[in-house]
């Protein structure tokens, strides 16, 4: 039996198991033993020596306004924000443009290509090229020639019964008076020579008749007779050296010969022309 201290003892019984019961109770030896453990343990020391001291905020200068109108005076010297500069749109360059891809291929190609769609050193050696016009049949043009200038000089029967002839080339000359009158620009139908000898001769390779009929007749009279009995057309084209020029077109639709009709009050000149004069004379 465990010897209580005397004032112990001296208690109450009831306060003495009270207290034994505390004393022997497990929770008061473990409270003993931390209690314990904590005295016996080392204490560490805090290094305060880094420490982040605090910011110590420089204060700013006081300005000293001795009136509301001498602040208002002064400058402002902040600067204004800047306002960010956006780059220009970049353009894009536009898509090249897709090729066609043919997915579907045709049940039957042709043997050969069209005419028009051979390159042409691959055309036939005797055909023309598609894009230019079959040339007209010389033989035409030499009877158109002849036809016209038998309408040209032969027109009614006199009274004898025979055709009077107004063929006048032979003739030609005429004055040098009379050119002037009739031809706006002579350059146009004469060699520059014969224009200065005033001899008016025709470029060479170009065919001249004069004759000693009216503008009128020598048109519709001579050039459309001619012109019918060869199966061949005529239209005016234009003007040309200041006369009318008009255009023999073959039965193929083709450009045969050009003809230029000058009015002479009373006579015509007619040259026939085998390439468009507008173009320039070859002179040949």
């Amino acid at each position: 039996m465990i010897d209580l201290p005397q004032h112990i003892s001296n208690q109450h019984p009831r306060s003495q198991n009270r207290f034994l019961r505390i004393l022997f109770h497990p929770l008061t030896w473990v409270s003993v033993g931390l209690h314990a453990l904590l005295l016996f343990m080392p204490t560490w020391e805090v290094d305060h020596s880094e420490a982040e001291e605090p910011e110590i905020l420089e204060e700013e200068p006081v300005i000293e306004v001795e009136s509301l109108a001498e602040l208002l005076s002064q400058p402002d010297e902040t600067p204004p924000p800047e306002v960010p500069v956006e780059p220009p749109p970049q353009t894009q360059a536009p898509a090249p443009p897709q090729q066609q891809v043919l997915t579907e291929v045709p049940e039957e190609l042709p043997d050969e290509l069209p005419l028009d769609e051979l390159p042409p050193d691959e055309l036939p050696p005797d055909e023309p090229p598609p894009d230019e016009p079959p040339p007209f049949d010389p033989a035409v043009q030499a009877q158109f020639k002849s036809a016209l200038s038998n309408y040209l000089s032969v027109g009614a029967s006199n009274a004898a019964g025979t055709s009077s002839n107004f063929d006048n080339t032979d003739q030609w000359p005429v004055p040098a008076s009379w050119i002037p009158r009739s031809f706006s620009d002579p350059a146009a139908f004469f060699a520059a020579d014969s224009i200065v000898d005033e001899s008016f001769q025709p470029y060479p390779g170009v065919e001249f008749k004069y004759i000693g009929r009216n503008f009128d007749l020598v048109s519709s009279e001579g050039l459309g007779p001619a012109v019918q009995e060869n199966g061949l057309s005529f239209e005016k084209i234009d003007t040309y050296g200041g006369s009318d020029l008009y255009v023999v077109i073959s039965p193929e639709g083709n450009p045969m010969n050009y003809i230029s009709l000058v009015d002479m009050k009373g006579s015509t000149a007619v040259f026939v022309w085998s390439d468009d004069p507008r173009q320039g004379v070859s002179g040949v």
